[in-house]
């Protein structure tokens, strides 16, 4: 009976165990439960507008000769030129021209980063041509001169101020939007296209910075999945200048990038559910330094986007795009860039069949290589000569 009785109480200290256990696990779900859902109702009486005037400065920091170069001003290269793309938008873009080009030589696309324009990377543009790159880069729709002011006014792709409508009505041109996720890459592949129309004798390349890497990563996929061709039949390589990737890469150091991409929960909820055209991402350019964030403004820039131009601008998924590379391709990243881990960044590099240079530039910020002449010194050796350069 003694035996029976300790078993009993054993068992009951058990239950009460359990219970104590699931009642704890059953509290922290619900203040989970509650703190998400006080979340969303914050943000929903919150305008994504209001969460970038009222976020702090990014952690942000430029290198001496970066702060040199945006103080002391940066050029917007020459006139933009415009070619008919999908629904009749005008897509913007800025040549840059060797001197005695010839059609016989390396052609490269260059995308911006995310919220930029062609205007801003002049000083990219110059350094290649210089080389020899005959560089085109483009407004993506969306971004830059690649825009209308309304659904019905696309006289003035200049207009300013920039202040998107979140009424989540799409039309051709919309301030940080697009048709769906792969309208971007078809815009791509119309400027490849119409490149290799006029010059069929050169070679050509893709490069792209910050989310303009992420875009190429995206039209890689697209080539390879909805095109489905050998990307060896679209492009001869491909360099990718501080990718960002997708927005679940594990190489990124996540308290810079959640300080710059803000993301509005209750849209992002809202463009999950079906309203794709939602404004659901801001971006915060702040700088702690008032005289750098003075200088820093741009009337053209892009402060929000919609859920499908986050999709558009980034890979497909955070990690399995790279298979897709089998063109040789290059990765180059700054030393002092805030925004990615840059050991895990060439561990995913790695993963890419094709992967042929991965080169840390010292003293390079991540805004910096939209700037840096050192780094279109090595874009215009590697469309040369993809095996001429060695990683560091």
């Amino acid at each position: 009976m003694g035996l029976m009785n300790n078993i009993s109480s054993i068992k009951s200290i058990i239950r009460k165990k359990k219970m104590t256990f699931i009642i704890i696990c059953t509290i922290i779900y619900m203040i989970a439960v509650v703190t998400f859902a006080m979340t969303l109702f914050n943000q929903r009486s919150r305008t994504l507008e209001e969460m970038i005037e009222q976020a702090p400065p990014t952690p942000y920091t430029l290198t001496d000769w970066e702060t040199e170069i945006i103080l002391s001003g940066t050029p917007s290269g020459p006139e933009p030129k415009f070619m008919t793309g999908e629904e009749g938008l005008n897509l913007a873009y800025r040549e840059f021209v060797p001197e005695g080009w010839n059609g016989n030589g390396p052609i490269v696309i260059y995308v911006p980063g995310s919220t930029s324009h062609s205007g801003r990377y002049a000083l990219v543009g110059y350094g290649l041509a210089k080389r020899g790159v005959f560089t085109r880069i483009i407004d993506t729709r969306g971004h830059g001169l690649s825009v209308c002011k309304s659904a019905t006014d696309c006289s003035d792709p200049a207009f300013t101020p920039r202040i998107p409508v979140d009424d989540s009505n799409y039309y051709p041109g919309r301030i940080g939007d697009c048709l769906d996720a792969d309208q971007i890459s078809r815009d791509l592949n119309t400027h490849l296209e119409d490149l290799k129309k006029k010059w069929p004798k050169a070679t050509f390349h893709l490069a792209g910075h910050s989310s303009g890497g992420g875009c190429i990563s995206h039209f890689v996929e697209y080539v390879n999945k909805t095109l489905e061709k050998d990307l060896a039949e679209v492009v001869d390589s491909i360099a990718l200048v501080a990718p960002y990737n997708h927005y679940q890469a594990p190489n990124h150091i996540r308290e810079t990038n959640d300080n710059y991409a803000l993301v509005h929960d209750y849209a992002i909820q809202k463009a999950i559910s079906g309203d794709t055209h939602v404004y659901c991402v801001g971006f915060n350019h702040k700088f702690a330094n008032e005289t750098i964030n003075t200088a820093m403004q741009d009337p053209l820039r892009v402060n929000q986007w919609t859920w499908t131009m986050v999709n558009g601008m980034a890979a497909t998924s955070a990690t399995m795009f790279w298979m897709y590379y089998n063109v040789p391709v290059m990765l180059i990243i700054g030393d002092k860039d805030a925004l990615f881990d840059i050991d895990e960044t060439r561990n995913q590099f790695e993963q890419a069949p094709e992967a042929r240079a991965f080169v840390v530039l010292e003293n390079h910020s991540h805004i910096g290589m939209a700037w840096s002449d050192e780094s279109t010194a090595v874009l215009a050796q590697f469309f040369e000569n993809p095996n001429s350069v060695q990683s560091t």
